[in-house]
Order: C-alpha cells, then sequence, then structure tokens
C-alpha cells in the first residue's frame, strides 16, 4: 500500500522493497503449510474414526475390551446372560453365579464418583445414596430389576457426531441414556432373558447436530446416518422376531412429532422394506420424549368415540402427538449447549442452612418481548409476562432479558424459588434446570401434572415443588406467591430434603445411572402392562337406588391369588361387618419388619395399657415403635382380606408419598385432662356426640397414646382435652348448654398450674367448626363465649392468643403473620376473593382432616367395606362418581357453585354414576365404596368434608379445588397428595368438563395400582374413624412440624436484576 507513494529514486524504496517481498514468501509459506496440515487432519480423524468403527466391531464379534471387564453387572434373578460382578455370565463357568441374590440391586450400583458435587464443603455428598430415605422419592434400593437388551451395533452408535462437540451429548439426553445403558447392571448380553429392547440410537443429537463435516471432501448428514442406524436395527435377528414390541427408543427433538412438518425428522426409506414409513416402523415401539398427551393410535381410536375431542383438544392444538404405540416422560437435560465442565462449576448448597442463606428470594428470568404458544395471547405469553411484575417482591431477582448461561446457573443457585412456567408446551426444560441447582420449583403450567410429570409412580412432585394455578397467578401474581414467605421451616426443610433426593432422579448430568433406572422402570410400568379402563355405559342413580331397595348388594371379586399370604386362624372370626375379637387385638401373622420391633411386646391389653403410663416418659430418646399406634381394627371384612386387620399391612415396603409411622421421631405430650373439661353430660346426647367433630375420638387416642407423659416438665406440647367442636354441635343436653360447658371448662384450665407456667404457649386445641373462627365472630357468633371470671383471659383473643389450633384449613393470616407480610402484600389479610379473611386470632395452625361420615354412627359407618385389593378396586362397577344438590349455591368467592353444577354434565360419561339430588348417607356411602374415581369439588372454602369420605371408601379423589393444596392440605410433610389424588385445575374443569377427565380413563394398569397401594396407606393417616391413632399421631407431628419452631422467611429488599451477587 506505502511502496507506490515512495518516488523510485528515494533511499527507502530499496529496503521497503525487499521486505515486502520477505513478507511475502513467508504468508505464502504459512498458507501453504496450514492448508497441508488441514488435509492431513481430515484424513487423520478420517483414519482414526475408521479405527474406532473396527475396534467396536470386534468387540461385538467377540474381542472384548478388557475395560469391558471393570463394568459392574449384577444378575436380577440369577440367570444366565447378564454379566456379573466379574465380568462373566452367571451360570456359564465365568464367575461364580449368586444363587441367593433376593432380585434387588445392590444400591451402590447405581452410582459412580459424583463430580458435581464440591467434596470439599459436604464431603460425605460425593455419595448420592445420603438423600434418601425422603418423602416423595422412591428409594432405588427397592427397585425390582428389569432386564433389558441393548442394540449397540457400530452402524447405529453414529459416532461420526463426536466430530461435532459443539453439540454432541449437549443438547439431548440420548447419549448419557445409551451411555448408561452399555454399563448398567441391569443390561442382559442375551435377548432371551431380556424384557425390554433399548434402541441404541441417538436420533436427537443427530438431528441437532445436522450436517457434521468429516473431511474437506465428506460429510455425513442427518438422514442419511439415520437411514443406515434403521436398515441395521431392522434388519437385527432380535427385531424380527420382535417386530417392535417391548422395545424402546429415546426421541427427544419436536422435530420427531406428527404435528412437526409430520415427524420427518425421522425419514423414510424405501429400502427398509416393510418398515419404509416412520409409522410403520414405530407402530410397536415405546417412545421416550417430554410429554405423554396419551393420544397415539391404539388410544385415539378406542376413546374418541367416548371423547370427541379426545385427540383434537381444544386445550392444545399440536394434537395428536404420537403415531407410535406408547410414550413414557422423562426428564429434559438440563444445562443443554453448556459441556460439562462449564456445568459443574456453578455448584448448589447441599445443606440446609446454605439454603437459607442464598440471597436470591424469588428468581426469574426471561425475554420480555418473546411471544410463546404461538400468539402473544396465549396461557404461556401471559404467565411469563406477569412474572415480571413481582421484580418488587421481598428478595425478588426478577430479570427482563436473558443472560450468559454461566450467569444463569450462578443465579438459580443463589435462589431458594425459581419458577417454572409454562411456555410453548405445558413442559420446559427450566424446570429440569431448577431441580439440578437445588432452587425450590415453583410451577405455573396446569397441564403440567397431566402430560409432563416424568416418572409419575417413582415420584410425588408435591414433595418438592409447588404449584400455582395459572388463573390464580394470572388474577393477582403477587398475592399467589405471599404464601411461599410464610412457611414453616419444618416444611421448607422437608421440599429441600426431597428435592435433594429427587435431583438424583431428574439429573441426566450426574454420573450416577438413576436417571436411567427410572426411565427403564417408568417405561416397564406405563407401557408394560395393560392401560386404560373398559368404557361401560353410564349408571344412572335411580337404577342404583332401586337396587338397594330391592336387597341386591354389590359382588365382590373374592380372588383367592393372595390366599397363601392370609392367615387361615381367622377363618372362624365373625363374619359381619362390626369385627370383633375374643381379646381385641388381631392374631394376624405380623410382616417380618414390624415383628422384629415387637419380639418382647406383651399381647395383654391391660399391661400394655399400665405400660403406657410409666414407659412414655422415657422413650423420648428411642424410635417410635408401630405396634401401640394400633388396636383392633372393626371397619374391615375380615371374611375377605383378614390380613388388613393389622394397619401395618400398609407399609411392608416403603410407599409413595406417604411417611412411614415408623420414622416418625416421637414428640411426648401433657394431656390435660380434668374432670371439668371432658363434658361428659354429652354423651346423654348419643346423636351427636363423636359424630360431628373429631375431638372426641382425638382426646381418647391422646389419653392412650405411647407419646403421652404424666409429668410436663418432660412435654414438649400440652394438648387441651376440651371437645369444643362436639359441644357447639349438640348444643343443649338437659339443662346443660353450651356457654356453661365451656365456662367451666376453660375456667378449670387457667386455674391449672401447667397453664398458669406456660401461659398457653405450645398448647394445642382441636377446634374444628366454622363458627369458632375471626370471620364468624362478625356474624355475632359466640361459639367460644366470653368470661370475666378468667380475669387476664377474659376474652377469647386473649385466651387463645398463643395457643395453636388445629382446623380444617390454614391461611396463614394469624395477627403475628398479618402484621409481618401486610406491608408487603397489601392484600395478605383482607384477601379480595376471599371475603372470610383473616381466618385466625390464635397463634398458629395445623390443618388436620375432616371426619368423614359425620352425623353417621360407627355401625353405619362399618357396614360398609370398600375394597382392599387392587383387583377388588378394578372390578368396581362404577367408573366416576358424583353426587350434590343440583339447585344449591356456594360461596361466590371459591367458584363451587359453577364447578359442582358442571359436574353434573359427566352424567353421559362411560361408567358414570353421577345425580343431582343427594342420597341418604349409606347409600351415598355404598355408592362412594362401589366406585374407582370420585370428585371432590371445592365449595363454599377450597376443603370440603367429601374428600375424606372418598379417601375412606379407598375411591381415588379427583379433586378440583385450586386452593386446596395451598390451604387445606393436611400433613404437608408427611403426605404428599399427588401420589394418591388427581388434581384438575378450575380453569380446565370449567372450559371442557368431559376433556378434563378422559385422561383418567387411559392410565396404565401400573398407575393406577400405585394409586391405589399409597391411597390404601394415605387412608389409614387421614380416617379418624379407624381405630388406629394414626390420625392422631400425624397430627401431633405436624403440629411440633409446623408451630413449634421457626416460621417465614425475613423479607428483604427486592435486588436490581444488574446487580450480581
Amino acid at each position: 500500500f506505502c511502496l507506490p507513494m515512495i518516488p523510485h529514486d528515494s533511499w527507502a524504496r530499496r529496503p521497503l522493497s525487499r521486505l515486502v517481498r520477505l513478507c511475502s514468501l513467508k504468508a505464502a509459506a504459512a498458507l501453504a503449510s496450514l492448508g497441508i496440515g488441514l488435509v492431513l487432519a481430515a484424513n487423520f480423524e478420517v483414519l482414526l474414526l475408521r479405527t474406532v468403527l473396527l475396534a467396536q466391531k470386534a468387540s461385538h464379534l467377540g474381542a472384548r475390551d478388557p475395560a469391558d471387564l471393570d463394568w459392574e453387572r449384577v444378575s436380577p434373578v440369577g440367570q444366565s446372560g447378564i454379566a456379573n460382578d466379574n465380568g462373566g455370565q452367571n451360570g456359564s463357568g465365568n464367575g461364580d453365579a449368586d444363587t441367593g441374590h433376593t432380585a434387588r440391586l445392590q444400591f451402590s450400583k447405581y452410582f459412580s464418583t459424583f463430580t458435581d458435587f464440591d467434596a470439599k464443603r459436604a464431603p460425605e455428598v460425593n455419595d448420592p445414596s445420603h438423600a434418601f430415605p425422603a418423602l416423595g422419592v422412591m428409594d432405588p434400593k427397592d427397585f425390582p430389576p428389569v432386564p433389558f437388551f441393548l442394540y449397540d451395533e457400530p452402524e447405529m452408535q453414529l459416532n461420526e457426531l463426536k466430530a461435532k462437540p459443539s453439540c454432541y451429548g449437549l443438547m439431548d439426553p440420548d447419549i448419557k441414556f445409551i451411555s448408561d445403558c452399555r454399563k448398567h447392571p441391569w443390561r442382559t448380553l442375551n435377548p432371551e432373558e431380556a424384557e425390554w429392547f433399548i434402541i441404541g440410537i441417538p436420533v436427537g443429537s443427530s438431528v441437532w447436530c445436522g450436517t457434521v463435516r468429516l473431511s474437506i471432501t465428506s460429510k455425513s448428514t442427518h438422514h442419511v446416518r439415520l437411514k443406515r442406524a434403521f436398515r441395521a436395527l431392522v434388519s437385527h435377528e432380535v427385531w424380527k422376531k420382535h417386530r417392535g414390541n417391548n422395545h424402546l427408543l429415546l426421541m427427544f427433538d419436536y422435530r420427531f412429532l406428527p404435528w412437526s412438518d409430520g415427524g420427518s425428522a425421522l425419514p423414510d426409506d424405501p429400502a427398509r422394506g416393510e418398515w419404509t414409513h416412520r409409522e410403520k416402523l414405530l407402530q410397536n415401539v415405546t417412545v421416550m420424549t417430554f410429554e405423554n398427551w396419551n393420544s397415539n393410535p391404539p388410544l385415539c381410536a378406542k376413546y374418541s368415540s367416548a371423547f370427541s375431542k379426545y385427540c383434537t383438544q381444544s386445550l392444545y392444538v399440536p394434537m395428536p402427538w404420537e403415531y407410535w404405540r406408547c410414550t413414557v416422560v422423562v426428564p429434559y437435560l438440563c444445562g443443554h449447549r453448556l459441556n460439562a465442565t462449564r456445568v459443574q462449576k456453578v455448584v448448589p448448597s447441599y445443606t440446609f442452612e446454605e439454603w437459607l442463606a442464598r440471597p436470591y428470594t424469588f428468581f426469574y428470568v426471561d425475554a420480555s418481548k418473546q411471544d410463546w404458544g404461538g400468539s402473544s395471547d396465549s396461557t404461556g405469553t401471559s404467565v411469563r409476562r406477569e412474572s415480571f411484575k413481582l421484580s418488587d417482591a421481598p428478595g425478588a431477582h426478577i430479570g427482563h432479558k436473558r443472560i450468559a448461561p454461566p450467569d444463569h446457573w450462578a443465579a438459580l443457585s443463589n435462589s431458594k424459588f425459581c419458577f417454572g412456567m409454562v411456555g410453548d408446551t405445558p413442559s420446559t426444560h427450566r424446570i429440569y434446570e431448577l431441580v439440578r441447582s437445588m432452587c425450590i420449583p415453583v410451577i405455573i403450567s396446569d397441564l403440567w401434572k397431566r402430560v409432563g410429570k416424568p416418572f409419575e409412580t417413582l415420584l410425588a412432585w408435591d414433595a418438592f415443588s409447588f404449584f400455582i394455578p395459572a388463573t390464580a397467578f394470572l388474577k393477582d401474581s403477587k398475592e399467589s406467591i405471599a404464601f411461599l414467605y410464610t412457611l414453616p421451616m419444618a416444611v421448607l426443610k422437608q421440599k429441600f430434603r426431597s428435592l435433594l433426593a429427587a435431583r438424583e432422579a431428574l439429573n441426566w448430568r450426574s454420573e450416577s445411572l438413576l436417571t436411567s433406572t427410572f426411565s427403564i422402570l417408568s417405561a416397564n410400568d406405563f407401557c408394560g402392562g395393560k392401560r386404560g379402563l373398559d368404557l361401560t355405559p353410564p349408571i344412572p342413580i335411580d337404577n342404583s337406588r332401586r337396587q338397594l331397595r330391592s336387597g341386591r348388594q354389590p359382588t365382590y371379586n373374592n380372588s383367592t391369588s393372595n390366599s397363601n399370604t392370609k392367615n387361615k386362624s381367622n377363618t372362624n372370626n365373625n363374619t359381619d361387618h362390626n369385627l370383633t375379637t375374643t381379646n381385641g387385638s388381631s392374631n394376624i401373622q405380623l410382616s417380618p419388619r414390624r415383628a422384629s420391633n415387637n419380639d418382647n411386646d406383651d399381647d395383654d391389653n391391660d399391661d400394655d395399657d399400665d405400660n403406657n403410663n410409666n414407659n412414655n416418659n422415657n422413650n423420648s430418646n428411642n424410635n417410635n415403635k408401630l405396634s401401640p399406634f394400633f388396636s383392633a381394627r372393626r371397619d374391615f371384612d375380615a371374611t375377605r382380606a383378614p390380613e388388613v386387620n393389622d394397619p401395618s399391612y400398609a407399609w411392608p415396603a416403603p410407599v409413595l408419598g406417604v411417611a412411614d409411622p415408623r420414622d416418625l421421631p416421637p414428640v411426648p405430650f401433657y394431656l390435660y385432662d380434668e374432670p371439668e373439661m371432658q363434658l361428659n353430660e354429652l354423651k346423654a346426647s348419643p346423636s351427636c356426640y363423636g359424630l360431628m367433630d373429631p375431638d372426641v375420638k382425638f382426646i381418647s387416642d391422646c389419653r392412650t397414646h405411647p407419646w403421652r407423659t404424666l409429668n410436663p416438665d418432660k412435654a414438649k406440647w400440652f394438648i387441651i382435652g376440651i371437645p369444643v367442636g362436639s359441644s357447639i354441635w349438640c348444643g343443649q343436653v338437659g339443662s346443660s348448654t353450651h356457654q356453661d360447658r365451656l365456662e367451666k371448662a376453660f375456667l378449670a384450665l387457667i386455674s391449672h398450674e401447667v397453664w398458669r407456667k406456660h401461659g398457653g404457649k405450645n398448647h394445642l386445641l382441636l377446634m374444628f367448626d366454622y363458627r369458632f373462627l375471626a370471620w364468624a365472630e362478625n356474624q355475632g357468633s359466640n361459639a367460644l363465649p366470653e368470661d370475666p371470671a378468667r380475669g387476664e383471659w377474659s376474652s377469647r383473643h386473649a385466651l387463645l392468643k398463643d395457643v395453636t389450633v388445629m382446623t380444617y384449613e390454614n391461611w396463614n393470616t394469624n395477627p403475628d403473620l398479618c402484621q409481618k407480610y401486610s406491608s408487603s402484600f397489601n392484600k395478605y389479610c383482607s384477601n379480595s376473593k376471599y371475603v372470610w379473611l383473616p381466618w385466625e386470632y390464635w397463634r398458629c395452625t395445623v390443618v388436620v382432616p375432616y371426619l368423614a361420615g359425620h352425623r353417621l354412627n360407627d355401625t353405619l359407618v362399618q357396614a360398609v367395606v370398600p375394597s382392599y385389593t387392587f383387583e377388588d378396586w378394578l372390578a368396581r362397577p362404577y367408573t366416576l362418581f358424583y353426587l350434590d344438590t343440583s339447585n344449591q349455591t356456594w360461596a361466590s368467592g371459591s367458584s363451587g357453585t359453577s364447578v359442582r353444577q358442571k359436574s353434573f354434565r359427566l352424567s353421559d360419561a362411560p361408567g358414570a354414576h353421577i345425580g343431582g339430588k343427594r342420597l341418604p348417607p349409606p347409600e351415598h356411602w355404598k355408592a362412594l365404596s362401589e366406585s374407582k374415581f370420585c370428585i371432590g369439588a371445592v365449595g363454599d372454602t377450597p376443603t370440603t368434608h367429601r374428600v375424606y369420605e372418598i379417601i375412606r371408601n379407598m375411591c381415588i379423589p379427583v379433586i378440583v379445588s385450586d386452593l386446596m393444596l395451598r390451604v387445606g392440605r393436611p400433613f404437608d410433610n408427611y403426605l404428599a397428595w399427588d401420589a394418591f389424588a388427581f388434581f384438575i385445575p378450575q380453569s380446565a374443569f370449567l372450559k371442557d368438563v368431559k376433556e378434563s377427565v378422559a385422561f383418567l380413563y387411559t392410565l396404565p394398569m401400573a398407575v393406577l395400582e400405585q394409586k391405589f397401594r399409597s391411597l390404601l396407606a394415605a387412608r389409614e393417616v387421614l380416617n379418624w374413624r379407624s381405630e388406629s391413632m394414626l390420625t392422631t399421631t400425624f397430627a401431633i407431628a405436624s403440629a411440633n412440624d409446623f408451630c413449634g419452631g421457626e416460621r417465614g422467611l425475613n423479607l428483604t429488599a427486592p435486588i436490581p436484576f444488574d446487580q450480581k451477587i
């Protein structure tokens, strides 16, 4: 550039010319070297790829690599063909066969070194087994093995994708899944021993990588790779034998779905012969992907006649979803586009104390101008834009613009709660990033539980996440999240604990095998057996009433399939429903676990009662035994299922979503049981005493409970034994009035030296009737009378200021919380939607169950015996049951009238038993015990006693009440309700009631059996009518959790998004 400007006679021209020529020569040499290097590198890469393919082919032919011998395998059933710990074959002479194997895998087999934990901060968590057991997450050591065969031919591995490291294994979980399957202890090399056949083709990674340049002259395209791989598959002898049945393929990308260009990402190929078309190829295949709409061809053909919109739903446009046989939902790959090194640099907290110290209370970031779900007015767009209005919430860290992935992950790991929002579809990869970062998910996606929840039979998501209905969030986002700030530390700690275990199952990034293990188990549960209920005609209410009046009794399936487990000594027991044994106890053979805990127990009930008073003071340091919680069982039918006279049958092994009572730490309590407090005059009114309120049963249980202590100095809680609810229901009994009784009882209470010492602190009172609530005072209620004779305790507000009350809903609107949070949430205690707020005037509230069958005496209740085997449950004549008064109205704020009126439109649903006029209580209970699913609808408030009647009669609840999970769910630390109940959003139910319940008919038998199994255990916990002490036990344990420690998060200023920590 400069040379032409220099005159020819200048002294500077000659040296500058030489410099230019020298630089040009060096530049040419450098370019030549670069070109030669690129050619050599490309040829070397091709040579290397060929070497790898040859080596893998040789390994497949029998020349095994020595590294294969280190695979930790164990035969699930002690059969040949499944590699053992020594790399040989059980039964083939290479390694000793384990003939004593109990068909359960060793726990350690699922795990390896855990590189994304920080050993310097928490060394014990290098072994992920530290996270178990946890509520709502099945323990891996309880899994039965599922042997599988892996197609792992060189043509299927698509090794050329490794030449593109920017996408290989970073966009789709298929690479990790196939890698796990190669070394999984359930893998068998003998296809004859396999229950499942896994297609080891990483189709998702192939579509993401697209065209891969192998050299200057050669490239690999997606369609060419898949055609080669699937040709190898259909020519395999195993495929030819099974024709795709019980074959499993992970196909995660949306471009494989039929609504996306016909699913052309999976190409048709005439060279495959009869398998030319993708629909034919996958006709019998089970596919693992991110959502399951149950809209495959067989289900569409079966249910579209009964549900006209089943495969053309208005709720979601891209229907039908599948063209294969069955779908299994598995997690997204969290942190896609990020390599392992970048992900593992972000190490979240692994102790609850560290989690509490996180600087952000709430975190959410997204592009504020992006549309979701195809339009600006879709639910996804509306919900995500509403989130930005929370930027001024306490401790919120809300951003309107996406940030770099490392910054995003760092923010997640610094936050306590994070939003998982509905987007284009009900599911999103963000949820799994939250779980991996140990940020408790707050999921706002009404259809996510129905179509996007992975591992439904193995995880109860209510145990480690929160769900907010989209309609409530859109109405007032700030009000809808306020409850999260008020939660007790014990609840947050339980959520954290369960999240720590769930993280191991939902994190493909983990080096453990848990996610792959859960995926295979779910495939076996969802697609390994029968799916869907039979469609039967609806059954009018009048028909059933005529049958009852004519004396016809329902027929039960008295299957003897489990007869080997029944105790034959019970054949001489009474055959009527009011079963009693000669000594007041059951002679059933105990399960091994329970028997080992009771070897020294005395069977004499009198001795047990004496020991309660003498020994309970010394139990505070010992784990509680199961047997003291139970007594003789009269509401079971021994002629059909004698083993269930012992309620411990519900926990022979861990049950999903229901805590084992053996694991509850003892909570010593002192019971005020003075004669003046017992209100014995109520016994003169048998039509109400103990039939309207659970207080009589609760106090009775407390008298004989193993946690009771007679020494108040050793008690942690003090239970006020006054049946105030029964008193108000009974009213005047003879000359005794409700007000007179309570004045005497509470005067005796405040005169007690224990009350004077503690002043109501850590005192527990069951006060169930609505007339005791704060809002009822405005209606002139005097249910808890004021009494000047009580002195400083004369007013009810002063009397209960420090008392904890057990009742049916907890709105967290006691005076302390109202004062603390009303400044940040201006509608917190004056909610415009619910006119009855504030709810409480006491210190703390514990939710306990309603009394099922109120107004019914024990004889009427026990005459209705529900099924106690899954086979009996399947044989019930009614599929769906609901009954109510069609012309009744309910409180306007609850949407109760709209929801209940809409339920009557299900009268023509298959197998429905729907009525608009109430039945007499015995007939109503009979119908509940003959139904598979029963609707529990919102009424005046989010809760209803109907839910507990449904549970008592072993009918799986279908709950249509958006706020029940927030305010009306008892025993939150011990029950994950989605393990035994279904929840339908009110908005979906009101939009199309028939479409919203259609999924119930399509569920696999394994899902229904898991729900039944969990419901059987939950029934023992939620049934005051049971003679066991479990309901009382869980109530006291919940009081200790919810009200025995610190409650509520500190309110901190919102943190601007440009301010990073």
